[in-house]
């Protein structure tokens, strides 16, 4: 089991989630304020009864199918189920308007589904193309328009969700899941069986952290909604940088207003220069200001124009 666990992704992922679990519990306490789980009280109860059905019923028959099932073909069903669910996740990239998100989907799909035989070979990873693989659900698209905040419920057989999953539940398990679309219920009901069976058998190595933690309970509902509050704030942190920034037309109208000003004194000043520099012009002023004004220096500056203007023919009186 511990080679299956280095072999599969998920169950590494698992792992490691549940690790991190226990180590922060180890640190912190979690209160039940900040756990959100105001039906503990029925939450444990019910969680006391999804252990002992596993332990007689699931738990069994994972641990028998891992033993005569080889971990290849465990790891080729996992692909074909891990390709399926991406139909979901693509409908709720859609719903989200992830427009990147959901083509990436479906170019993962695609290639999985047809070089990578429905599914069982997992091509996208085999050659690192850049179609990387993500999850996404109802409960994520309920949380991206609203619906951040959910208490904790312990759902027979179904196990951990929030209210906000519970709602989301009729329309995930029906109009987004792909085995709902069978013609045979007998087949859809075989695949999703062995769906379940495949997954708690990557699972098993795990049961070791949780039968060994201090109150099992905390463990799996601190691991879970952790998981989940991580998937909703990376989803809101996304949603964030895709927003538009503030429209500032009104200010750039403005700029572009004082702007034109600015132009039209700059041609009014340049015009008046231009006068200023016209030979007659000049002239005409230092002869003015000569005669009236001779303390004046401003045919200084303008003595090469004066020099380069022939002098007017002096008038003798008879």
């Amino acid at each position: 089991m511990i080679i299956l666990i280095r072999k599969h992704p998920f169950a590494r992922l698992a792992l490691v989630a549940l690790l991190c679990a226990a180590m922060m519990y180890g640190c912190t306490s979690v209160s039940q304020e900040d756990t959100n789980d105001p039906y503990e009280s029925i939450n444990r109860g019910i969680f006391k009864f999804n252990r002992g059905l596993d332990k007689h019923v699931v738990k069994p028959i994972a641990k028998t199918y891992g033993r005569v099932v080889p971990d290849k073909i465990q790891k080729s069903v996992s692909n074909f189920f891990s390709n399926l669910n991406l139909l979901p996740t693509i409908a709720n990239d859609i719903m989200q308007a992830n427009l990147t998100g959901g083509l990436s989907g479906i170019a993962r799909f695609c290639v999985n589904s047809t070089l990578g035989i429905l599914g069982l070979f997992d091509v996208v990873e085999t050659f690192h193309l850049n179609l990387p693989k993500h999850h996404q659900d109802l409960g994520l698209t309920l949380a991206k328009y609203g619906a951040h905040e959910s208490p904790y419920i312990m759902m027979p057989v179904f196990g951990p969700k929030t209210v906000r999953e519970i709602v989301s539940m009729p329309i995930s398990m029906t109009t987004l899941a792909p085995l709902s679309y069978l013609d045979n219920s007998t087949v859809s009901y075989g695949l999703q069986s062995l769906e379940v069976v495949n997954y708690r058998a990557f699972l098993l190595a795990t049961d070791k952290l949780v039968n060994e933690s201090f109150d099992p309970y905390v463990f799996v509902r601190n691991a879970y909604l952790q998981d989940r509050n991580r998937q909703v704030n990376q989803l809101a942190e996304k949603t964030a940088r895709l927003k538009p920034e503030p429209d500032d037309s009104d200010d750039v109208i403005e700029e572009l207003d004082d702007d034109l000003q600015m132009e039209k004194i700059d041609e009014a000043e340049d015009a008046f220069l231009d006068q200023l520099e016209n030979d007659s012009f000049i002239y005409s002023y230092q002869h003015y200001r000569n005669h009236y004004h001779p303390a004046s220096t401003f045919h200084l500056k303008h003595h090469r124009v004066s020099e380069s203007k022939p002098a007017k023919p002096q008038h003798s009186v008879e």
